[in-house]
């Protein structure tokens, strides 16, 4: 009985991974919305990037808005060439996060809200 409730359990977890990791197809005219920045938690399935992370002096966060209406992207990109370093090039910043797998070839609108 035990077998049965860990193999039940495993299945059902199979199951929830394989079809949140499987693309789905969209069909035509169908709104697709791939990331709501106005959920608090949206924020936190992306990663904010710069130069910093080298030894660069831009400056960068991604946060929610506070007023649940989306999220804001904001910083300071700095060109100057770091003195003491072997950086060559200076001065980028971004977000980025893991994409949702999805099927866009019979969808004529997919939309990003935030």
């Amino acid at each position: 009985f035990a077998l049965f409730i860990m193999l039940r359990s495993v299945l059902r977890y199979w199951a929830g991974v394989k079809s949140a990791t499987t693309p789905r197809s969209v069909d035509y005219g169908e709104e697709l919305t791939i990331w709501d920045f106005r959920k608090r938690d949206a924020v936190q399935h992306w990663r904010c990037i710069c130069d910093n992370d080298v030894k660069g002096l831009s400056r960068a966060n991604f946060e929610t808005n506070g007023k649940g209406t989306g999220a804001v992207f904001q910083g300071i990109l700095n060109t100057e060439i770091p003195v003491g370093t072997n950086v060559k090039y200076s001065g980028y910043c971004a977000i980025r996060s893991n994409p949702k797998k999805v099927s866009a070839l019979h969808s004529s609108t997919i939309i990003i809200s935030g």
